[in-house]
C-alpha cells in the first residue's frame, strides 16, 4: 500500500470511528444482519449509506457509500467497478478481498479488531480492477466507500 493511501485510509478510519458515525454504522450492520438471518436464501445484502452521517470533514473524493453484510463463508461473485476506486472498511468479523490481475490473485485479509492497524482493516481497490469478497466464518459486515456516486457506480461482474 502506497504512503499516501495509507494516510488517506487513516483520515477516513478516524472520522468513520467517531462514536455518532460508528454508532449509525453499527445499527444499520444489525439491521442488514438481521435481514441475513430471516432469509436464509440470501447470502448477502447490501445498503446505500447517506453521505451525511460523515459530516463535512468526508473527502470530497468520496461521492457515495456502502453496507455489506455477507454470510459466514459466503464467496462472493468477482467484481470490478470500472468507474471507481473502492475503499473497504471492516466493521464486524473477518474477511479477505482478492484483488485478481491476470491469472494472480493477491489476499488482502482484512479485519474489525481495533488494535489492528489501518492497513489490516482496510482494502484499498483501485478502479477497473478485478476483486473477490470471502467472508470468514463468521457474518463480516463491511462499509465501501467510492468514487463515483450511487446513481453513477458500474458494478461489472465476471
Amino acid at each position: 500500500m502506497k504512503h499516501s493511501e495509507r494516510i488517506f485510509l487513516a483520515t477516513l478510519d478516524n472520522l468513520i470511528r467517531q462514536a455518532g458515525t460508528l454508532a449509525v454504522l453499527r445499527e444499520k450492520g444489525a439491521e442488514l444482519q438481521s435481514l441475513l438471518t430471516l432469509r436464509s436464501e440470501v447470502p448477502i445484502a447490501t445498503q446505500p449509506i447517506a453521505l451525511e452521517i460523515y459530516g463535512a470533514q468526508l473527502p470530497p473524493s468520496i461521492k457515495s457509500s456502502r453496507l455489506v453484510a455477507y454470510k459466514g463463508g459466503t464467496i462472493a461473485r468477482i467484481e470490478r467497478h470500472p468507474n471507481s476506486q473502492q475503499r473497504v472498511l471492516c466493521l464486524e468479523g473477518t474477511g479477505t478481498i482478492f484483488t485478481i490481475e491476470g491469472e494472480a490473485r493477491f489476499p488482502h485479509p482484512i479485519t474489525a479488531e481495533n488494535s489492528a492497524q489501518v492497513e489490516e482493516r482496510w482494502c484499498s481497490v483501485e478502479e477497473n480492477i478485478w476483486h473477490q469478497p470471502v467472508a470468514g466464518p463468521a457474518t463480516w459486515i463491511v462499509l465501501a466507500l467510492h468514487t463515483a456516486t450511487e446513481q453513477h457506480l458500474l458494478d461489472e461482474y465476471l
